[in-house]
């Protein structure tokens, strides 16, 4: 019994760190299947100047829009999975986003990345990458009215 809570507890720890931009290592164009590029030009119109990284069976396409970074994530199958939007903590979020994180145990880590995340279905959310004065990782998601849906800690980001 302690093995199989061992276990779950490691396969979550992984998955939340396979959901952070960190852990995407850079490649070359052509190592991303077409499927994944095809539709990656199907939803960005911009300049053809792309940053291709991958992680596991995930593929990651960074483009700047206006200014922002922009990571657009898609499966090795070419569906299209989020696209997340780097903004700036103290000028882009929202009074109830920082009274919410006011309100964890982390309100006093450092915000290292702050991001609007938006599904293929148009839901919108939110990450805050946090960082304590130990290096300690915390990752907290608020939805879209900035409210806290849950929080992880992870090893990396």
């Amino acid at each position: 019994m302690k093995f199989l809570t061992l276990l779950s507890s490691i396969l979550i720890s992984l998955s939340i760190v396979a959901q952070t931009t960190d852990v995407f290592k850079v490649i070359e164009q052509d190592e991303v299947p077409m499927r994944v590029q095809d539709e990656f030009r199907t939803q960005f119109e911009g300049d053809s100047r792309v940053l291709w990284k991958s992680f596991d069976d995930r593929y990651e396409a960074v483009v700047k829009e206006d200014d922002q970074k922009v990571y657009y994530r898609y499966n090795d199958l070419g569906d299209y999975v989020e696209k997340r939007i780097l903004l700036d903590w103290d000028e882009d979020a929202t009074e109830t986003l920082k009274n919410s994180k006011q309100k964890t145990q982390q309100k006093y880590w450092e915000t290292k990345e702050f991001y609007l995340r938006t599904t293929p279905k148009g839901n919108k959310s939110y990450i805050l990458q946090l960082e304590n004065e130990d290096g300690k990782l915390s990752t907290l998601y608020f939805d879209d009215s900035g409210l806290l849906e849950s929080k992880s800690k992870s090893g990396g980001y």
